[in-house]
């Protein structure tokens, strides 16, 4: 699966490639079809840039779904006594003394 996405991409930079080697080699007519041809391989780079950046970050964003729904469930805590880490060591019950009333 992952070397079909390596001959995806190598295969669209191959076509960028034989673009820009295709509009160098053809010699322009007159100054504007060269301003166009030159502005046209901008667009290319920049959304070529743009397609691989958001394939990048979708397969990014797969990667980690599937990580955190495939990961094993935490259990849960032991909540027998929890307010155990908030007493001092030696206290004792001060409610059970003041309910008792002495």
């Amino acid at each position: 699966m992952a070397t079909s996405r390596a001959i995806c991409v190598y295969c669209g930079f191959a076509n960028v490639i034989a673009l820009v080697i295709g509009q160098a080699a053809s010699p322009p007519r007159t100054a504007v079809e060269s301003a166009h041809g030159a502005i046209m391989l901008l667009w290319i780079a920049i959304v070529l840039i743009f397609v691989v950046l958001g394939g990048l970050s979708i397969l990014r964003m797969l990667r980690r779904a599937r990580e955190r729904h495939l990961r094993k469930r935490q259990e849960p805590t032991d909540a027998t006594d929890v307010w155990q880490m908030h007493k001092l060591p030696g206290d004792t019950d001060a409610d059970s003394d003041c309910q008792s009333g002495s």
